[in-house]
């Protein structure tokens, strides 16, 4: 058996809760026009991580969505994966010319956004495919002004090896 760190949850049983807060979301309606949504992803030296970051969000659901990265002055491949990744995929991205810290790159990325709504993420981090539609979802109930996502620490399957 595998033995979870403390504060993780495995991989199932996060998909599992997203169906269910997914399933309890109504359906958007076509024929209504939906807003363009940003994510401002900031980075610096995550050439390992990035093209797993920026493909979970490439299979966002919800659409018109505009994905803006900045990298911080990576010194590693980092940002020659961006510009191979924004020859295969709508991205907008800009490198900074000093390591100027994610705060001031992520001001960059808001304003280069022309998203009604701006999200961020990490650029060693994954998010799950519903993310910006269920967070939309709250954020367009009356009332509401912001929302947080959570995040988990999660164990990925190891093949071969039971996960319980």
């Amino acid at each position: 058996t595998v033995t979870k760190p403390a504060g993780a949850i495995f991989l199932d049983d996060l998909y599992r809760e997203v169906a269910h807060a997914a399933a309890r979301q109504p359906a958007a309606s076509e024929s209504q026009a939906q807003p363009l949504a940003a994510v401002v992803m900031t980075t610096h030296n995550v050439a390992g991580y990035i093209e797993d970051a920026v493909t979970s969000l490439l299979r966002q659901t919800y659409q018109p969505l505009e994905i803006v990265v900045v990298d911080d002055c990576s010194t590693d491949s980092t940002w020659k994966i961006l510009q191979r990744l924004r020859r295969e995929s709508p991205l907008v991205i800009r490198r900074l010319n000093a390591n100027l810290g994610t705060y001031f790159a992520n001001n960059v990325g808001v304003r280069l956004a022309r998203g009604e709504f701006v999200f961020f993420q990490d650029g060693d981090d994954l998010c799950h495919s519903e993310r910006v539609r269920l967070c939309l979802r709250e954020l367009q109930q009356p009332g509401v002004v912001c929302v947080q996502s959570s995040y988990s620490r999660v164990v990925f399957p190891t093949p071969g090896k039971c996960c319980r």
